[in-house]
């Protein structure tokens, strides 16, 4: 819809569109300008506002009286319609930077949102793959924990089989050192039909019987003191 300025008083007015002309009553000789005029205009001159002037007699002009001198009514409304378009190309030309200043200011946001959200998700599989580490150490440690527990079970099992081995030929040789200790008993005791030199022999060999049976319970013994 078409917007009218009009020059009233010395001063401009407006916008009205036609039908507030219309109420405002405005006469022929009334000065105004829209989006297309180079300069101000009258109104009668502008042929679609020409049904608004229809009911009015034309200006009264006195025959005794001298017209007046004709003065250039368009020289200021000119001048201000060439203000009112440099205003206008002002006012176009700030929209549009403050329009480049908004849209900068969203696409900024919007980036450094879509920042923050790349940031937000690279911490997020950061802290994820650490709990994956952590959890994949915390299994190796328990299953080398427990391999290694089964190879102290295995070799504690083994030694307790070497300790009852050695200890098993101990108690066997201590039994032989006892039983061979009272055959010697018996070999020094007093025997009919036998000579001194007979009895010395059977003496020298039975302590020779004990003395070997004394070193093999005194290794073992200490083979048993190393478990």
């Amino acid at each position: 819809m078409q917007k009218y300025f009009l020059h009233k008083d010395g001063r401009q007015v407006g916008p009205y569109t036609k039908e507030d002309l219309a109420q405002i009553r405005i006469t022929r000789d009334t000065m105004l300008w829209f989006d297309g005029l180079v300069d101000w205009q009258e109104a009668g001159t502008i042929e679609e506002l020409a049904d608004l002037f229809r009911n009015q007699p034309p200006p009264f002009i006195p025959k005794n009286d001298t017209p007046p001198p004709h003065r250039d009514p368009q020289e200021k409304p000119r001048d201000m319609g060439k203000k009112n378009a440099g205003l206008l190309k002002k006012s176009s030309l700030i929209y549009a930077a403050i329009g480049v200043v908004v849209i900068g200011m969203v696409a900024f946001i919007l980036n450094e949102n879509q920042k923050a959200k790349a940031s937000e998700l690279q911490e997020r599989l950061k802290t994820q793959q650490e709990q994956i580490e952590q959890q994949r150490n915390q299994q190796q440690a328990l299953e080398d924990a427990q391999q290694r527990a089964e190879e102290e079970r295995i070799a504690a099992e083994e030694r307790q089989k070497q300790y009852d081995k050695v200890n098993r030929r101990y108690a066997i040789a201590v039994n032989n050192l006892k039983e061979a200790q009272i055959k010697l008993d018996k070999i020094q005791e007093f025997h009919f039909l036998r000579t001194f030199s007979e009895k010395e022999a059977q003496i020298e060999n039975q302590l020779k019987v004990v003395e070997s049976w004394e070193n093999e319970v005194d290794r073992l013994k200490n083979e048993l003191s190393q478990f």
